[in-house]
């Protein structure tokens, strides 16, 4: 008789463009090539169309509180169990953890979480979220079977916050890959990027400040351009507006191509306040693009001496460490060096797939 595939039950809240989606589609397109057995259960959105492209079964699911909510999705996995129960549940983020968690109280399945937000530097608007948030991760981690933290960052905060232990987590970074572009050669005029949700964590404001104050103190001519959207691209234009840059700056919006943007930059910028992981600095610096980065959250972990790191929400040391890179062929040519080979090492998406199907196996196999 032929042993049944192992089932992979997929539940993430956010099925947009953004970094846990990202994510989780190359793993399901690593995985879904050495023969498992996939499921998605998300809301509608990118993740959704790109699953049933890759020909893996979707279940549409707006995690939402509800009797009648709990009964559809508790019925459909029990569907699914009863089909193969070789299966593990794995849940990405706080909302599809809290769903996963009450209702593998009855099946008692493996259950993985996978944490992308939180490290020391992470915030919310209210404080009382982020007690919630904690909570419920915790009483989350009561029934958790394994917790996968995408940097050593999240897994220290998780750690000290004894929301997990040594014993049931272990990091699996995130994997980037890489399309053939034509690098940027000229310098003139300096072309800084960016790409963030437009979000005051994400620290563009500073950003802006920082072109400014490179614009006054040089002749140089720069300018940058800046992938996404959010909630505070209004303000962050008027921002622009009022420091006099606004002709400096592109606002490209969201685009899954970006390969134009990166073979139209000179030197990346994250400016972030927090960063779990920071999958756009990772791919980057594979791009040999200069990178410049906070020392918030996960960065220093990805970048260390791979480019050069800032003090988060500090503009003028934002605006050296441009003209520093703009100056210094050397620290330019040593910086992308160092970060070419630790991406090749760390962060490939064939390693990450490969982590956890080793993870994976050894759930079943305990």
């Amino acid at each position: 008789m032929t042993e049944a595939k192992t089932k992979i039950i997929y539940a993430i809240a956010d099925a947009g463009f953004s970094g846990g989606p990202i994510q989780l589609l190359k793993l399901l397109e690593g995985l879904n090539k050495k023969g498992y057995e996939l499921v998605v259960i998300s809301p509608s959105g990118f993740l959704s169309k790109k699953a049933k492209k890759l020909g893996i079964k979707h279940f549409e699911f707006e995690f939402k509180r509800g009797i009648g909510n709990v009964r559809k999705l508790r019925k459909f996995l029990k569907a699914e169990i009863e089909k193969n129960p070789r299966v593990i549940l794995h849940a990405q983020g706080v909302k599809a953890g809290s769903f996963l968690k009450m209702l593998n109280s009855r099946f008692r399945q493996i259950l993985v979480y996978t944490e992308h937000n939180w490290t020391k530097d992470y915030t919310l608007p209210q404080n009382w979220r982020r007690g919630y948030q904690l909570a419920n991760l915790r009483r989350m981690s009561r029934f958790t079977t394994w917790t996968v933290c995408v940097s050593k960052a999240v897994q220290d905060f998780l750690l000290r916050k004894k929301i997990t232990s040594k014993e049931t987590s272990s990091v699996i970074y995130n994997g980037v890959e890489f399309d053939k572009i034509m690098p940027r050669k000229s310098w003139e005029p300096i072309a800084v990027g960016t790409i963030a949700s437009l979000h005051r964590r994400k620290g563009i404001l500073f950003l802006l400040e920082a072109i400014a104050k490179f614009g006054e103190n040089n002749s140089n001519k720069i300018i940058l351009k800046v992938v996404g959207e959010g909630p505070e691209e209004d303000f962050l234009k008027q921002h622009a507006v009022d420091l006099k840059v606004n002709f400096d700056v592109q606002w490209l919006g969201v685009r899954e191509d970006l390969k134009d943007f990166w073979s139209g930059i000179n030197i990346y910028v994250q400016p972030s306040l927090d960063e779990s992981f920071g999958m756009a600095t990772a791919e980057a610096m594979g791009y040999e693009i200069p990178v410049i980065a906070t020392t918030a959250g996960a960065l220093p972990e990805i970048v260390q001496d791979g480019g050069l790191l800032v003090e988060p929400g500090n503009s003028g040391e934002l605006a050296k460490a441009i003209e520093n890179i703009a100056s210094n062929k050397g620290i330019r040519e040593e910086n992308i060096e160092r970060a070419r080979k630790r991406v090749k090492k760390l962060f490939s998406v064939s390693r990450m797939v490969g982590e956890y199907e080793r993870l994976y196996a050894n759930l079943l196999n305990r």
